[in-house]
């Protein structure tokens, strides 16, 4: 009965695209990169090749040193040295008069005599006075007493005192302030100068007037000295000035010398009697009686001045420097861009040359100043053949000297360095000007003191033969193969060609090194070198008595390491010498370094003259080519890879599509078909992501090879550290300090056994899942059903003729249905690994490639299918692990799937909330899936709540954030706000 009808359930299959892809050798020429196609246009193959062009030759550097004019000079001009003015030494006469006229009174009678008279019973002698009326006799005891004595006394006080006074210093060092160069050490004396008619003169003047007896000792002396007053310069003396008699003495001053510190002294004494003896005094002779002296010390000029000279270098670096210079070879051989040569001799050219070429000559060496000086001058690297005359001058010059001139050939001469084992750069000039130590006397009229001078010049240098160190690059090229292909690493080339062929008519070493140096996936370093000297002419008349011009070398690199070819004539090959290098312990053999899987490769390559050899006037040269042809004949011993091209992005399921799928899923599986025109087989894998970049592996280099690929793209730290997780356990926010909420909406979401991709950056205490990586599937690369062979008429022995082709089917568990169902866009990109063929090498050609079809079928109920479609709702911020402040405003936002028109949006605080706690932040909202908020409660464990207002389909976050008062503590007003509407009861949160 139609009551009992049940409709019945059926099966719809729906299919999606997974991976439609082909990955064609074809794309791997790339020039820049040094892959070329081969010859026929079938194969691949590295090719790095290079000219020597122009060829290099000696007519490029004529065997001379031309100078401008034909020769070189220097001039070193006898410029003056500033004279010393005497005048500055001011030096004023000096007289020193002692008047001693009024040491005996007059008009008094207090001066006793010899008589003895008696009155009023007291005994005394007669008194007298000056001046005397008759003659007076006294006791020698009387005098001494009431005469004598009291003039020494007077006479010890005054000239003590001037005796005492401290020298006079004429500041001598003053006069030598200003002279530069700083030659003089000191002045020791200046001379004074005298003439009739302004003598310079010191006099002396002593009388003894009406004194009975003598002045003793008179003297008056003038003396001088640098340090301590030990020269004498004046002394005028005598035993006694008897009485009424004058001792005057005049010094003629002119020629002698005044030195720092100068000083006058002068003494003498009255003398006296035996006590008992009688002293007569006269009145036509001792009328009057005193002492009279004058000093007077007069200078009219100075003349000049004695001065001591130490040892003194004069610097003349500059002149030298700027003839050295000129003198440099290496500046002065013609220039050739890349060319550096190193004269190690030369032979001077004897003939046929200028006259003034190879020719020293000095000349105007004069010099004028009141000292002697001695000059040296020596070039060693000219040695002088037998017979010949060194480069050498040696004199003592002196003011009355003429100007010396001399001229010296260097005809024959050997250029050289004064260490044989040094190229010459410049000559080594040794010049000297000294001024030894000496006294010697300057003048004083403020004229110059004179100066030296000297011309030196070379004439331009002609050479006969050199014999030089050369280096010039012939060519220098670094081929780095940046991102060295991923579908190249750990291939092997064991039909690699290596061939250099080189011409040489010079005789100086040809030497050509290339550096291969890559990193192994490893991250350890692999090198294989080359290095060989080309044969010159010279080899074979030295080693095998050929005399020949010109001469080939072949080398080649191969799996045995380097084989040298020498010829002895380019047109020769007969086989004249060979050598065969192994590579060095550490090193490997060209074939081998590619073989070790290089993911980077730098050929770092260089041809060059290296070494030291003759060199003639005659045009020689040097001429070649080098190619390395490395053909796609390989071994395969590749780790897996990820072709970089190979990414598909799987557009967002709609939600319908999502709902059925979810809902009414009944089964799943993946069909893959691959076809295999490589050569090798092996396996490949689909990779599903939310990003669409995938590192190759777990491994720490793989992970590390993802981060520098986001540091470039998207500026990531260098101390990013990558990890991965696989335990959902530790993705719980309520466990661990990981942030997971960019890969899913809530935690219930992670997979067990998924690999996340988790970035740990330095000063973050929260780390961040990026993304995740899981593997689909695996499938088998079948191998190829039949190559071509050696008897092929078409194709090449190891091409693919007939691909392997194959299909799979799996089945796809729930969890991974839901990643591709999921929110938002998903990745897949295929991954390879090639079966390795150790030492047997298989041939690819532009025809090979691998096509991937991979498609996912989804087997759903109809009762599903037919099914009224649920609403979702998303919430995607703030979704947990958040930190927001109050007062800040946020964007709430959102995602809704099917039919929400309208949301409520709560916040709760707090964990196990009810219904009644959740306050509202929005009622009724237009569904935009976004709103803004600023949050005014300061708390933690926080979450948002979504809800359709039509029903109770929610989304909450997927874990607690929380709401700090950070920025409230500035704003005394918003403080106030929040107290007042009651929102927080606890102000220790605003501390």
């Amino acid at each position: 009965s139609p009551s009992k009808f049940v409709v019945p359930t059926w099966f719809i299959d729906i299919k999606l695209p997974l991976v439609s892809k082909s990955f064609p050798m074809g794309n791997l020429v790339d020039t820049t990169n040094f892959i070329y196609p081969t010859d026929d246009s079938v194969g691949f193959q590295l090719i790095f090749k290079g000219d020597i062009e122009p060829p290099v030759g000696t007519e490029e550097t004529d065997l001379y040193v031309p100078f401008e004019g034909g020769y070189i000079e220097q001039e070193i001009p006898p410029d003056p040295i500033a004279g010393i003015d005497g005048s500055a030494i001011p030096i004023p006469p000096v007289t020193l008069p002692i008047d001693l006229s009024s040491l005996v009174l007059y008009n008094q009678s207090v001066y006793p005599d010899t008589q003895i008279i008696t009155f009023g019973g007291i005994t005394d002698t007669n008194r007298f006075q000056f001046p005397l009326t008759d003659t007076v006799t006294m006791f020698g005891s009387a005098y001494n007493s009431w005469i004598v004595n009291p003039v020494n006394r007077v006479l010890s006080a005054i000239l003590d005192s001037l005796n005492s006074l401290e020298p006079i210093s004429l500041g001598l060092s003053s006069l030598i302030s200003d002279i530069d160069p700083q030659i003089i050490s000191s002045v020791d004396s200046l001379i004074i100068s005298g003439s009739n008619a302004s003598p310079s003169y010191f006099s002396s003047y002593f009388q003894n007037r009406g004194y009975p007896t003598s002045l003793n000792n008179p003297y008056a002396r003038f003396i001088g000295g640098n340090e301590s007053l030990n020269d004498t310069i004046v002394d005028h003396d005598t035993t006694a000035v008897p009485a009424n008699h004058i001792f005057q003495t005049y010094s003629d001053l002119s020629g002698e010398g005044l030195t720092e510190n100068l000083k006058i002294t002068t003494n003498f004494q009255l003398e006296t009697v035996h006590p008992d003896s009688l002293i007569t005094l006269y009145p036509e002779i001792s009328d009057s009686m005193y002492i009279k002296s004058n000093l007077v010390f007069n200078i009219s000029g100075i003349d000049s001045a004695k001065v001591s000279i130490d040892s003194v270098n004069l610097d003349l670096s500059e002149q030298m420097e700027a003839i050295k210079s000129q003198l440099s070879f290496g500046s002065n051989l013609p220039e050739v861009e890349g060319t550096t040569l190193e004269i190690k001799s030369a032979l001077m050219e004897s003939s046929g040359i200028p006259l003034s070429a190879n020719k020293f000559t000095v000349s105007n060496l004069q010099s004028s100043f009141p000292w002697d000086m001695k000059f040296y001058l020596n070039i060693p690297n000219f040695v002088p053949p037998s017979g010949g005359e060194e480069v050498l001058i040696d004199r003592i010059l002196k003011k009355t000297d003429d100007p010396y001139n001399k001229e010296i050939s260097l005809r024959g001469h050997t250029l050289q360095s004064t260490n044989p084992d040094s190229a010459i750069g410049s000559l080594e000039l040794d010049l000297q000007v000294i001024i030894p130590t000496q006294k010697a006397t300057l003048p004083l009229d403020n004229s110059s003191l004179g100066g030296f001078g000297v011309t030196i010049r070379f004439g331009s240098l002609y050479f006969n033969e050199l014999r030089a160190y050369i280096f010039k690059e012939l060519t220098a090229d670094t081929m780095d193969i940046a991102g060295y292909p991923s579908e190249m690493s750990g291939i092997g080339f064991p039909g690699l060609k290596f061939e250099f062929e080189l011409i040489n008519e010079i005789n100086i070493p040809l030497i050509i090194d290339i550096n291969m140096m890559g990193t192994k996936p490893s991250g350890e370093p692999v090198i294989t070198k080359l290095q060989a000297e080309i044969a010159t002419p010279d080899y074979f008349a030295q080693n095998h008595s050929i005399s020949t011009d010109s001469v080939k070398t072949i080398i080649r690199w191969d799996k045995f390491g380097t084989t040298i070819y020498k010829y002895d004539s380019p047109n020769n090959w007969t086989v004249v010498d060979s050598a065969i290098t192994p590579p060095n312990p550490g090193e490997f053999s060209i074939i081998d370094f590619f073989a070790s899987m290089p993911l980077t490769a730098v050929a770092q390559t260089n041809v060059r003259l290296d070494g030291t050899g003759g060199i003639s006037a005659d045009a020689k040269k040097i001429g070649g080519s080098f190619k390395i042809t490395m053909p796609f004949e390989v071994t395969m011993n590749a780790p897996p890879f990820i072709p970089p091209s190979g990414i598909s992005k799987l557009e967002e399921f709609d939600h319908d599509t999502r709902n059925k799928i979810r809902h009414s899923l009944i089964h799943s599986e993946i069909t893959t078909t691959v076809e295999n025109s490589l050569p090798v087989g092996g396996d490949f894998a689909i990779l599903l992501s939310d990003q669409p970049y995938f590192p190759k592996n777990i491994t720490a280099d793989a992970l590390n090879a993802y981060r520098d690929t986001m540091i470039a793209k998207f500026n990531w730290d260098s101390t990013d550290v990558l990890y991965i997780v696989d335990n959902c356990d530790s993705l719980n926010p309520a466990k661990g300090d990981i942030y997971s909420f960019n890969v899913m909406s809530d935690s219930s979401q992670c997979v067990n056994g998924m690999k996340y991709l988790v970035k740990k950056t330095v000063g973050v205490s929260v780390d961040t899942v990026i993304s995740y990586v899981d593997t689909l599937f695996r499938v088998l690369l079948p191998s190829p059903q039949e190559y071509y062979s050696d008897t092929s008429t078409v194709g090449r022995p190891g091409q693919v003729s007939i691909p392997g082709i194959t299909s799979y089917t799996s089945v796809i568990d729930t969890s991974r249905i839901f990643l591709l169902t999921d929110y938002g866009s998903h990745y897949t990109v295929p991954r390879f690994s090639f079966n390795q063929t150790g030492d047997q090498s298989v041939f690819f050609s532009k025809f090979d490639e691998i096509d991937i079809k991979s498609f996912i079928t989804f087997r759903v109920a109809s009762s599903g299918v037919l099914g009224k479609t649920e609403n979702d709702i998303v919430l995607l911020y703030p979704n947990g692990g958040e930190t927001l402040f109050a007062g800040t405003d946020y964007m709430i936002r959102w995602k809704t799937y099917g039919e929400v028109s309208n949301v409520n949006i709560h916040y709760a605080i707090g964990k196990n909330v009810t219904e009644d706690q959740w306050q509202e932040i929005e009622m009724n909202l237009s569904n935009i899936d976004s709103l803004s908020w600023t949050p005014s409660v300061i708390a933690d464990s926080v979450r948002i709540r979504i809800q359709d207002t039509n029903s109770k389909l929610n989304d909450i976050s997927g874990w607690y954030f929380s709401i700090s008062g950070g920025q409230y503590s500035r704003n005394s007003s918003l403080i106030n706000l929040l107290i007042n509407d009651a929102k927080i009861s606890n102000t220790e949160y605003l501390r």
